[in-house]
This record gives C-alpha cells, structure tokens and sequence, in this order.
C-alpha cells in the first residue's frame, strides 16, 4: 500500500493510519477541553464584573445582602445606614455636664470623691449619744435593774432591799395604817384646825370660828348642828 507517495517495503500501512487516526482524535479532544476551560473562565470573569450590590430595607421589605455603595470624597465621618445611603449621625454632639440634682450628666470628681467615702450599704444616720438619746446597756443577768451610773447612763446592777419600816417624826418610811386612818378623817384642802367665815363650814370636823356680829364667836359640830362653846368673853 502507498503511504502518501512512498511505498515502505516490510510495514504494515494499515497500523500506522490507525495510529494517525489516534493521534488525531486525541489532539481534537485536547482542543475541545481547551475551548470549554477558557469558556468556563469567560464565564466567571463575567460573573465578576456583574457582582449584585446590596439591597436597601424599606418600611416594610428586609434588604438582601450584596456589595456596598461606595462613598465619596468627604464622607470619612458617615456611617452606611440600612437604606443604603451614607449619612451623617444624627447626634454628633458628645459634649456633657455634669449631673446635677435635676439632670443626668457625668459624674464630676467632687462627687465621685464623695462617694468613695460612703461605706457599702451605709445610711446617712446617726443615733445621737448624749444625755437621754443613749441605748440599754448590753450585759445584765437574772435578778439585776438598771440603775443610775452618770448623766443619761444607766448600768445594770443588782436590786437592793426594798423593805422599808413605818415612816416616823425622824425617819421617812411606809405610811401606817393608824396614820391612813387619820389621814382620811382630816378634810381635803384643810390648812388648819380652825375656820373663820360667816357661815358654817361643809367640815365638821373642824372649829367654826363665826365671826357674825353678835351671835358669832368659836363654835363646834356636836353631831347635828353647830354650836358654841363655851368660853366666856370679858
């Protein structure tokens, strides 16, 4: 068989066009995967140039997520807000005073240095110690009254003998009974043995000096009524 115009003696000219044939095939094939790979990168460098920028929110639709508007010269101090734009904040004013009695505000030093100086869990009141403002002492036993110590201060001590004897001329004592007895036979507001008025006295237990004229003179209540007794005037 002529292989193109030469004729090769001793070669099978059938296998080498089958070997042609293969080479042929493979070199196809390898163009092929070429042509899709630089397909597949077309695709993707245009994917890139076509990126989604994001999607605002409105009143009433959340946005969708995507590249970021770019903003322009001077616009360093905005912020990017969620309907996309750039804009200032609305409060820009960081200036404070300091808190007082009827406005928040910062804490000034002189109050912070107040309140260094308040104990934790501590109350602005002071039970007053002197003369009359003072606590019942701690201590004590069975048996034991508080007893007089100092001024305003009081000590516990033990109960002294509380047994006292009749009171007489010289002495300070109970009242007894015969004294009680007198006592109530002696009238309320009566100064002394003696009354002198006019009319007769609501006590008769007393003397009624009457001092009317000419029927007066010292009298007694003899269980019924009043009369005089008898002392014989010059």
């Amino acid at each position: 068989m002529a292989y193109g115009s030469v004729n090769v003696p001793g070669v099978n000219h059938q296998e080498l066009d089958a070997v042609k044939a293969a080479t042929q095939a493979a070199q196809r094939t390898a163009d092929e995967a070429k042509v899709a790979a630089q397909k597949a990168q077309g695709t993707a460098d245009d994917a890139k140039g076509t990126a989604v920028t994001m999607k605002p929110a409105t009143g009433s639709a959340a946005g969708t997520p995507g590249l970021v508007p770019a903003p322009a010269a001077g616009a360093q101090n905005k912020y990017l807000r969620g309907d996309g734009t750039w804009q200032t904040p609305p409060d820009t004013n960081t200036t404070y005073n300091n808190a007082t009695q009827s406005a928040n505000g910062l804490m000034s030093a002189a109050d912070k240095k107040k309140l260094d100086g308040v104990a934790a869990n501590a109350n602005n009141y002071a039970h007053p110690t002197n003369s009359g403002n003072k606590h019942i002492p701690s201590g004590g036993a069975s048996g034991q009254i508080l007893r007089w110590s100092a001024d305003g201060t009081a000590a516990w001590g033990a109960d002294n003998n509380t047994t006292y004897s009749v009171a007489t001329q010289s002495a300070n004592g109970l009242m007894s009974a015969a004294d009680k007895k007198k006592l109530d036979g002696i009238a309320t507001g009566a100064s002394a043995p003696f009354i002198a008025q006019t009319s007769a006295p609501s006590n008769t237990k007393t003397l009624w000096i009457d001092t009317t004229a000419g029927t007066g003179g010292l009298k007694y209540y003899n269980g019924s009524a009043w009369v005089s007794v008898p002392v014989a005037y010059k």
